[in-house]
């Protein structure tokens, strides 16, 4: 909510990835969030600059396969969000 806004009705962990596997020991989760109200403003670090903006799955697919969307947590999450609500039928 911090950096959107929005509430989840239901949050879903997808995954767990090593962010620079080879470099680094951190862990990049990715959950997805189901049925999101926008509930507040969001309340952004002063060094923070996020835009958010409401899109389709297909869109941002499409988006990761012209290269627009490159960096691999984007890329990543994307792709099991699409597995999960694809497995699922949520569309």
């Amino acid at each position: 909510m911090e950096e959107t806004g929005y509430k989840p009705k239901k949050l879903i962990k997808l995954g767990k990835t090593f962010a620079l596997s080879g470099f680094l020991t951190n862990t990049a989760h990715f959950f997805l969030a189901l049925d999101c109200e926008k509930i507040d403003t969001q309340h952004l670090d002063k060094d923070e600059e996020i835009d958010v903006k409401e899109t389709t799955l297909k869109n941002v697919l499409t988006l990761v396969n012209k290269s627009d969307i490159m960096d691999m947590g984007s890329v990543t999450a994307i792709l099991m969000a699409k597995e999960y609500i694809t497995k699922h039928k949520l569309i």
